[in-house]
């Protein structure tokens, strides 16, 4: 009776025992689940990071790039809009030049002839320099025995060549047409009002001269 007693009276305890080594169990298990989970998720985070962190890498490179090309890009345009800036203000200069050239050799006063010849030497250069300088007392006389003043205008003018350069030895070719009151000045039919000359200009001392006059 006793040992049957002591045995029924032990059945709750180790049930209790059971129990707690169940639940223990349980603990542990979902412990252990809940680690794996934590570490799962953890290198799934890693990861992830990782990703993120070489698109970011790749995306910081790309926009470097795109950074360096479109300075690039920048200063190339600067460039060639100063050598397009430069280009054209060559252009205006030489056009001028011709323009100034022939209303200067078809403007002129009695009273004035000396200086007259004097500027249209000073505006020429080379092989017209030499044929002008040996002209000049020719030239004097000429507008000195006058008996009024002779004055030209340019109607039209254009670029047959663009300059070469904006240094000095660079060359350009232009046509101007003009009204003159006395077109003989340059060789033309004293009884025509209009011509068309042609001239080829050289850059000397920064400044655009005549280098050759041929009126068409």
């Amino acid at each position: 009776m006793s040992d049957i007693k002591k045995s029924e009276s032990g059945e709750p305890g180790s049930s209790d025992n059971e129990r707690v080594r169940a639940a223990a169990s349980r603990v542990d298990e979902a412990t252990l689940t809940a680690r794996r989970a934590r570490i799962a998720a953890a290198d799934a985070l890693r990861a992830r990071a990782r990703r993120r962190s070489r698109s970011l890498r790749i995306g910081l490179a790309c926009a470097a790039v795109l950074i360096v090309c479109g300075l690039v890009a920048i200063a190339v345009l600067a460039v060639v809009d100063h050598r397009q800036d430069e280009r054209a203000a060559g252009q205006r200069d030489a056009l001028n030049a011709a323009r100034g050239a022939v209303t200067a050799m078809l403007t002129a006063t009695p009273k004035d002839a000396t200086g007259y010849a004097d500027r249209i030497i000073a505006n020429s250069t080379g092989a017209e320099h030499d044929r002008l300088s040996k002209a000049r007392d020719a030239l004097v006389a000429a507008v000195s025995s006058t008996e009024t003043g002779m004055s030209g205008r340019v109607i039209a003018a254009g670029l047959i060549s663009d300059p070469t350069s904006t240094s000095d030895g660079a060359r350009a070719d232009a046509l101007v047409t003009a009204q003159a009151s006395d077109p003989a000045l340059l060789g033309a039919d004293p009884d025509t009002d209009v011509l068309t000359v042609r001239l080829s200009l050289q850059r000397v001392g920064g400044t655009w001269k005549t280098a050759e006059v041929v009126v068409k």
